[in-house]
């Protein structure tokens, strides 16, 4: 099914991105995305149910991952900004090594991943989400204007990203109750997601 088209206009109308923001739990939003126990069977969420790639583009398209998955206020304290300092998805790289704008880079590793993954069972389906949520939130960090830094040549680095990015992982899935676990795992895999690169 695809939605509406009006309905996509309405939900990205601030108002309602206001009501989204004050008046769904995070519990809510973290079941919807993670799954939870339905009755004796377990409901898979939105990112490792039958399409995570669907899901995440309309999380895009809604205007809901900039509210589900960006710092508020106080993260930002901890990360030394504010909510200012945290440049949108689609900003451009400016990066000889990234052809492609934070948002679409990320997009596209998630989706090489989701696309690499045979059928997923209820006792992997822990792992499969950290992976995911690993993917979608391992260069968070370059939006935040504190890491940015310019080359002699003029493009822009981020050096420090995947720390930032780890950490600004762990606030937001704190903040949605997401288990102890689940939050180290993928805070790890972030932290340590350009170690391969650096050893090539």
């Amino acid at each position: 099914l695809d939605l509406d088209p009006h309905l996509v206009i309405a939900a990205q109308k601030p108002e309602v991105q206001k009501a989204f923001r004050e008046k769904v739990s995070h519990e809510r939003i973290w079941a919807e995305l993670a799954g939870k126990q339905d009755g004796d069977h377990w409901k898979p969420g939105a990112l490792i149910g039958q399409n995570p790639v669907k899901a995440v583009l309309l999380l895009k398209q809604l205007g809901l991952m900039e509210n589900i998955f960006d710092p508020t206020e106080e993260d930002m304290k901890i990360l030394g900004g504010t909510v200012d300092d945290m440049v949108p998805w689609d900003t451009s790289q400016n990066n000889p090594h990234h052809a492609f704008s934070i948002w679409t880079h990320t997009f596209h590793v998630f989706t090489h991943l989701i696309n690499r993954t045979t059928e997923v069972t209820k006792e992997d389906s822990e792992t499969y989400l950290v992976r995911n949520l690993a993917a979608l939130l391992h260069d968070i960090g370059k939006r935040f204007k504190g890491i940015q830094g310019t080359s002699v040549t003029g493009s822009t680095n981020y050096h420090g990203h995947e720390e930032t990015s780890a950490k600004i992982a762990e606030l937001v899935l704190t903040r949605l109750h997401a288990s102890t676990r689940i939050i180290e795992r993928v805070k790890t895999l972030i932290d340590v997601h350009l170690r391969a690169h650096t050893l090539l």
